[in-house]
């Protein structure tokens, strides 16, 4: 179903990443944003895991890719906020021309907003 008054089809950000002990729920948009969680407005993914009884460092090995994959999903809105920016930059200078001082403003705005969408995908330090 499309949306006359949204630029694409998914959920707009944010996408809020909570984990439990046996699954990670991704909570989206604006039911998150109105604080409709819980109710016929929720948004959300569910991802359940198993181990493989492998041993502890093969399960912590699956946990991990798991909890990778989950900031992933839940980067994405972000991810194609700046990759949508970084486009339409780069069609801008590719178009136009720029100087060498011009090039390096648009810089700075974008790599901001690149970095911290790449940010959400990393494991916390």
């Amino acid at each position: 179903m499309k949306h006359a008054t949204r630029e694409t089809d998914h959920t707009p950000a944010p996408w809020e990443l909570t984990v439990h002990e046996d699954r990670f729920e991704i909570n989206m948009g604006t039911a998150l944003e109105k604080g409709r969680i819980g109710h016929e407005y929720q948004h959300q993914i569910v991802l359940n895991w198993e181990t493989d009884d492998g041993g502890d460092e093969q399960e912590a090995e699956q946990l991990d890719e798991a909890f990778a994959n989950a900031r992933l999903i839940a980067a994405a809105p972000d991810l194609l906020a700046a990759l949508q920016q970084a486009t339409d930059e780069l069609e801008y200078l590719h178009h136009f021309g720029v100087t060498q001082a011009e090039l390096r403003s648009q810089t700075a705005n974008l790599l901001p907003v690149m970095r911290a969408a790449l940010a959400k995908t990393r494991a916390p330090e």
